[in-house]
């Protein structure tokens, strides 16, 4: 059994944004990636989200076959590709079906992080 935590803290971290925005997102799919290898049930919940709210939607066929596909795979390497420092690894964060809703604690905790200024905003501000 992998160490869940371990494994999400071990893959690089991005540490540049273009906003504040693209940071939160970024953090709430760490914990989301965390929440999902640790229970891998939460990836139905997100093929359940798609059925109901991007398959019937034309505009998100694209989406919607991309993460059929990704959802297919071992939870790791959607970790690893969710949370890439990549173009892709973005629009996954900006396309993720949701299967897991963060507790107003951890929600919380992300906010508090992006107050600590240990990443770059582009527009020159420390998040």
């Amino acid at each position: 059994m992998i160490n869940i935590h371990r494994f999400v803290d071990e893959l690089p971290r991005k540490q540049r944004f273009y906003d504040k925005s693209k940071f939160l997102s970024y953090e709430l799919a760490r914990l989301s990636a965390s929440k999902f290898l640790e229970d891998p049930s939460l990836l139905e919940r997100g093929r359940e989200f798609m059925e109901r709210h991007m398959r019937p939607d034309p505009c998100q066929a694209e989406y919607y076959e991309i993460w059929s596909d990704l959802l297919r795979r071992d939870p790791q390497e959607i970790a690893r590709l969710l949370l890439s420092d990549t173009p892709d690894g973005d629009l996954l964060r900006d396309t993720m079906p949701v299967s897991y809703v963060p507790t107003y604690d951890e929600r919380l905790s992300v906010l508090s992080r992006s107050r600590d200024g240990d990443c770059e905003i582009m527009n020159g501000y420390r998040a």
